[in-house]
């Protein structure tokens, strides 16, 4: 059985907002990370799937149906490898086509939601409170590059895109793909001998055809030059649709480098000083994180900045349904929402009504989570966060695009 993943990446949450088939049960529930006794967390998941059972009969499913749904699930509880490797957190949908689950690396409480989609707000937190970012550890032996969050960190295997993770390697691959009829053409500062040509019209694919041969190419500087020109070519594949800040790892005379000759646009100016051969994951990610951190809690003050000066002038709200219609239409550009904090009920679109109830009844929705999910189908930004976060004294408020 494979693990589940540990981050959440914008390719899982845009497959998860996709329309499902058939009915959805979304579960969340606490885990426990626990090598040799992880009896625990499996037993959350029993009780769970217990409670979705009764919930589908109740809404009338067959039995048979019921059994398909919840089988894959079922086969997790006796996974001991499964369960020896959990975070803090599990989420597990369960639909027709399959069944998905994700370690969370912060705690969650228990959830059972059925639905004709998938319960999202739960799972934000780890993409869209703090979001995540890279790290790019350099060092002339080796590069390795990770994905973050401000809770968790993992390694990206750059193999899959054949991408050189040493000077020695690098350079073997740039004189093989190297013309020889190519003569160097600087094209801008930082690029050394280099000739620049775009590949096709994705953003940041680029190939670079360096001549280092002769006095250049025995400058251990110009050497290092073209690694990480090499580097950028090949990182420029798995970091073609990002916008995510990079923060370089390296002996700082090494960081400067790269940073001239890479055409990511989103490089932190300040990196992590040391030898990252000397460091493991976690003290990368400590290290990393003090970098970052203030850049994600600047976009949360400047959303609510935002959302004070659009109070003023009409183009920012903390009222349920307004956002809920504002949101189907598409125009709500930042959403905050409580974490924690479900209100369920049911919302009239045409009425631009939403009837919240103190308890959850019968096909009674997490309005909260109707509103993240289609603020990010609409391209919105969504931040679930504390309550010394939210810019009102609501369950959510949002910013308007107009």
């Amino acid at each position: 059985m494979a693990l589940p993943n540990v981050t959440i990446t914008r390719d899982d949450l845009t497959s998860l907002l996709q329309p499902q088939e058939g009915l959805t049960v979304s579960l969340y529930h606490p885990t426990v990370q626990a090598a040799v006794e992880p009896e625990e967390s499996s037993l959350h998941l029993k009780n769970l799937l217990a409670r979705a059972k009764n919930e589908l009969v109740e809404r009338g499913v067959g039995r048979q149906e019921i059994d398909d749904l919840l089988a894959p699930a079922y086969d997790l509880l006796g996974d001991r490898t499964f369960w020896q490797h959990q975070l803090q957190g599990l989420a597990v949908f369960l639909s027709p086509g399959g069944l998905r689950h994700f370690r969370l690396p912060f705690e969650v409480g228990e959830m059972v939601s059925i639905g004709d989609s998938v319960h999202l707000k739960p799972l934000l937190p780890v993409l869209n409170l703090q979001g995540h970012f890279f790290v790019l550890a350099l060092a002339q032996d080796r590069v390795q590059m990770y994905r973050a969050t401000q809770h968790s960190i993992e390694e990206i295997d750059l193999t899959r895109w054949s991408i050189p993770t040493s000077l020695d390697e690098a350079l073997r691959y740039d004189d093989l793909q190297k013309p020889e009829s190519q003569h160097p053409n600087v094209t801008g500062p930082g690029r050394g001998q280099a000739n620049d040509a775009v590949v096709g019209d994705a953003p940041n694919q680029r190939t670079h055809a360096f001549h280092g041969h002769g006095e250049d190419g025995d400058d251990p500087k110009e050497r290092i030059r073209r690694f990480f020109n090499v580097l950028d070519d090949g990182l420029s594949k798995p970091l073609a649709a990002e916008t995510a800040p990079l923060v370089l790892a390296g002996v700082e005379y090494l960081r400067p480098i790269f940073k001239s000759a890479t055409s990511y646009d989103h490089v932190l100016d300040e990196g992590v000083d040391g030898n990252p051969e000397g460091f493991r994951p976690d003290e990368i990610h400590a290290k990393a994180w003090n970098v970052v951190q203030p850049y994600f809690r600047e976009r949360i003050r400047d959303s609510k900045d935002r959302y004070g000066a659009g109070v003023v002038r009409g183009t920012a709200s903390d009222d349920l349904p307004d956002i809920l219609a504002a949101a189907y239409e598409g125009r709500v550009g930042v959403l905050f929402a409580l974490r924690g904090v479900e209100a369920w009920g049911i919302f009239d679109l045409a009425g631009r009504r939403a009837d919240v109830h103190a308890e959850r009844g019968p096909g009674d929705v997490d309005l909260t989570d109707l509103a993240c999910r289609q603020t990010l189908a609409t391209g919105g930004e969504v931040f679930v966060v504390e309550e010394a976060d939210m810019p009102s004294a609501t369950p959510v408020a949002a910013v308007y695009r107009y």
